[in-house]
């Protein structure tokens, strides 16, 4: 670890931190926070001693979380400056996207009688994304609990697929709204994807085509279920940008 980086880093000063790199190649890294707890970081390449230049963009480089005092999402320079690679490279966005997408399955799976779980965290928004590194076990608490939740009030309800087909149709919107993403238990298994909205809209079926769901993993859902379709009772959750539109729990 470089101190006089961390130095830097923990300092209040607002001066850019210069860096010569193995090969002779200069850096200017500078921060921008975020909240009292984060700061993003960037660098420039240095030319001829020069601090920051106005005809240069700056490169993003990570996150420095203030209070583990860790660096995440890594990215250019800071593998060099920082070193740890393996540390760093275990600490992306999206490698501990895939950590919580374990994390949730696990604790869903042993808290119901789900026997699999494939959760697809709906949007890895950057609030996401920093509301996991601070608290990581409540935000994976937090999801767990509302799937389960939900996947319980499936399991309790009646069989009242009309009533079900109603409540989706009158909580999606009817204009604006083009891509949602479901969560569905079927078989003690639960699974997330994004389909089209639209055909949440229709009540001409009793039950909904996978061939509607956005990517490969309608592939997915073949494999696991052996089957191209899911009823209206087996829909756990709609939402769209983190937004809940629908829930079982109604």
């Amino acid at each position: 670890m470089n101190k006089e980086f961390m130095d830097w880093l923990i300092s209040s000063g607002m001066r850019p931190f210069f860096f010569r790199e193995k090969h002779g190649l200069e850096y200017a890294v500078t921060r921008t926070e975020i909240n009292d707890n984060f700061d993003y970081l960037f660098c420039q390449q240095r030319c001829d001693g020069e601090t920051l230049s106005r005809d240069r963009s700056l490169e993003y480089i990570g996150i420095y979380c203030r209070k583990d005092r860790q660096f995440y999402d890594a990215a250019g320079c800071l593998y060099e400056i920082v070193g740890n690679e393996d540390i760093l490279r275990a600490a992306t966005a999206n490698a501990l996207k895939k950590n919580l997408q374990q994390s949730i399955c696990e604790k869903v799976v042993s808290a119901s009688p789900v026997s699999l779980c494939f959760y697809e965290p709906e949007d890895w928004t950057e609030n996401a994304l920093l509301s996991y590194i601070l608290n990581p076990d409540e935000y994976v608490e937090k999801e767990a609990q509302a799937l389960i939740r939900e996947y319980e009030a499936i399991s309790n309800s009646a069989d009242d697929t009309g009533r079900v087909i109603k409540n989706i149709m009158s909580d999606i919107p009817n204009i604006w709204l083009k891509v949602v993403t479901v969560t569905v238990a079927k078989n003690d298994i639960i699974f997330t994807f994004n389909m089209e909205a639209e055909e949440l809209r229709s009540d001409f079926e009793q039950h909904y085509w996978i061939w509607n769901i956005i990517g490969p993993v309608c592939e997915n859902f073949d494999e696991f279920f052996g089957d191209e379709y899911y009823y209206p009772q087996e829909i756990l959750r709609i939402t769209c940008n983190k937004k809940v539109l629908y829930t079982a729990e109604r």
